[in-house]
C-alpha cells in the first residue's frame, strides 16, 4: 500500500511525499528510520467508497449531541438512541446515521463510527474516543452540544451584523450602475447642448461614457481576475501566504484572530474537562480552521510539545496567542489552575466580540447609509441642476 506523509526532516524543514508498506504503521516506521516527525500520514489509494457530499454545520451538530445526551442521560441505549433519531432526518443526514448505526451494530466503537461516516469534524472523534474511556458518554454529547451552539450563536450575531450593509452596498452599486448606464445617456444629449456645464455633470458624462465603450471590457478583466485568484489560492503555498496576511491584516484581521482564539479556546476547555490527551488535543484543534497559516501553526505546536517545550509558552511564540491570553493561561500554567484561567479569557473574549459585533452593525451601517445618498445625490443633483437652468434661461 501507498500512504501519503507530511513531515519535517532533521533540518526541520516540511516535507511531503509517498512512502510504501504493508500497513500504516510501517509506514511511520519507515519514516521514524529516517529520524524525521511526522506531521500526518494518510493512505494514497482511491477509496472505493461512496463518500458522503456534505459535513454537519454547528446548528446540527448542537441538535444532534442535545437529542443523544436527552436520550443517553435517560437511560436510552445509544444504539436504540441513533435508531430514533435517524428516522426524523433525510438525505445524507439519515445517511450518515444509517451508517453509525450499521457499524454500532456490528460491535464497533462510537468513536470509529464517527469517523468512518467523514461528516462529523476531528474534534468529536477525539471527544468521544477519551468518552469512551473515561465513560462520560453523557457529558460528553452535553459538552458538545453547548459548545456547538455558542458557535452558531456567535456566527448567527455575526451574519445580522453584516447582512443589512452589505444589502445596502450592493443596492448602492446596482442603482449607481443603472444610472450611469441607462438614465444618464438619455439627458446626455441634452446636457451636451448647454455650453458650460458643471465639473460634476462634466465628470459624470465622461464616466457613463467611458463605461459604454468599455464596461464589457471591466466586466471580463473582473471575471478573469477572479478565476486566476481561485487558481492561485488553490495552491497549497499561495493560499498560505494569503491566510498569513489576512490573519495579520488590520482591524478584520484582529477580528478574525479573536474570533479563531475563542473557538480554540472553548475547543480546548471542552476537550481538557472530558480527558482528551493534549497532544490529541491539538491534532483536532488543526481542523477547526480552514486557514493554511494557522495549520501550519498547529502543527509547530506539537512539534514542540513532543520536545517538552511548556505549552502556553509555544503558543505564544507561534502567534497564537495574545499577550492578555498568553499572561492569563502562562499564569495558570504555573499555578495548576490552567482550567479557571481559561474560562476567564474565554469570558473575556466573548464580551470583546460582542461589543465588536455590536459596533459593528452601529456604525457600518449608517456609514454605508451615508455613501448611498451622497454617490446618488451627487448624481441626480449633477443632472438636475443643468437641467433647471436650461429650463430658466427659455
Amino acid at each position: 500500500m501507498k500512504f501519503r506523509y507530511k513531515a519535517y526532516n532533521e533540518k526541520m524543514e516540511r516535507i511531503a511525499g509517498i512512502v510504501e508498506g504493508l500497513s500504516i504503521e510501517e509506514a511511520k516506521s519507515k519514516l521514524r528510520e529516517e529520524n524525521w516527525k511526522i506531521i500526518s500520514i494518510d493512505s494514497a489509494e482511491k477509496s472505493s467508497k461512496i463518500l458522503l457530499p456534505r459535513r454537519y454545520n454547528a446548528k446540527d451538530l448542537s441538535v444532534l449531541f442535545s437529542q443523544l445526551a436527552l436520550l443517553i442521560n435517560h437511560g436510552i441505549d445509544l444504539v436504540d438512541g441513533i435508531e430514533f433519531i435517524k428516522y426524523e432526518t433525510k438525505g445524507w443526514k439519515k445517511k450518515a446515521l444509517d451508517q453509525m448505526h450499521s457499524l454500532l451494530v456490528e460491535g464497533k466503537m462510537l468513536s470509529y463510527a464517527v469517523k468512518e461516516t467523514k461528516v462529523f469534524p476531528p474534534l468529536v472523534f477525539g471527544m468521544l474516543q477519551s468518552a469512551e474511556v473515561s465513560g462520560e458518554l453523557g457529558f460528553t454529547f452535553q459538552s458538545l452540544a453547548q459548545y456547538y451552539k455558542k458557535e452558531e450563536e456567535i456566527k448567527k450575531k455575526i451574519v445580522n451584523a453584516i447582512s443589512y450593509p452589505i444589502l445596502l452596498l450592493i443596492t448602492s452599486i446596482v442603482v449607481s450602475q443603472i444610472i450611469l448606464e441607462y438614465v444618464l445617456p438619455v439627458f446626455a444629449d441634452t446636457l451636451g447642448e448647454i455650453s458650460a456645464l458643471p465639473l460634476g455633470t462634466r465628470f459624470l458624462i465622461f464616466i457613463s461614457t467611458h463605461f459604454q465603450e468599455y464596461g464589457m471590457f471591466y466586466r471580463i478583466f473582473l471575471l478573469l481576475f477572479l478565476v486566476l485568484f481561485y487558481f492561485f489560492y488553490k495552491k497549497p503555498e499561495s493560499r498560505r501566504k494569503m491566510d498569513r496576511f489576512f490573519y495579520h491584516f488590520p482591524i478584520l484581521g484582529s477580528f478574525y484572530r479573536k474570533q479563531f482564539q475563542l473557538n480554540f479556546f472553548r475547543s480546548l476547555e471542552i476537550q481538557m474537562k472530558t480527558g482528551v490527551p493534549l497532544l490529541q488535543i491539538m491534532g483536532n484543534t488543526r481542523h477547526l480552521t480552514e486557514n493554511f497559516y494557522l495549520k501550519e501553526l498547529f502543527e509547530k505546536v506539537i512539534y514542540d510539545l513532543e520536545k517538552g517545550k511548556p505549552f502556553v509558552e509555544s503558543l505564544y511564540q507561534n502567534d497564537i496567542l495574545e499577550k492578555r491570553e498568553y499572561a492569563l493561561l502562562h499564569t495558570g500554567e504555573k499555578t495548576s489552575q490552567f482550567l479557571p484561567m481559561l474560562g476567564i479569557s474565554i469570558e473575556l473574549l466573548e464580551e470583546e466580540m460582542d461589543q465588536f459585533i455590536g459596533k459593528l452593525g452601529v456604525y457600518l451601517e449608517p456609514i454605508l447609509i451615508i455613501i448611498m445618498a451622497l454617490i446618488v445625490g451627487f448624481i441626480v443633483f449633477s443632472i438636475a441642476i443643468p437641467m433647471f437652468d436650461m429650463v430658466n434661461t427659455l
